[in-house]
């Protein structure tokens, strides 16, 4: 590893590094929604379980948030909107692929 490297491997790992984490940030969103579904479809639900699972899911959120209400030098900045703009269209195409109750 050579410290204190300039040209565009830094910049790239920074940026892909960058989408990576808005990745898993979306990700575990949504598994959170999905635990506090099924612990009501199972009634398992409590008020303590629920918080936590809110509170963990807004304090995620922010991660993202926070890279869109201050963004970082370019092109690092372009990645919050880089991974809406994937997850948004994949998150339609799996709902719509899902197999629907007859």
């Amino acid at each position: 590893m050579v410290i204190g490297a300039a040209g565009p491997l830094p910049s790239i790992y920074n940026a892909v590094s960058t989408l990576v984490v808005y990745f898993w940030v979306s990700l575990y969103v949504v598994i959170s929604i999905g635990a506090v579904m099924l612990l009501f479809r199972e009634r398992a639900a409590t008020a303590v379980t629920i918080a936590a699972l809110i509170a963990g899911a807004v304090a995620t959120s922010w991660i993202y948030l926070n890279g869109i209400f201050f963004p970082a030098p370019s092109p690092i900045s372009a990645m919050s909107y880089v991974a809406l703009a994937t997850i948004t269209p994949a998150t339609i195409a799996f709902y719509l692929m899902a197999p629907k109750p007859r």
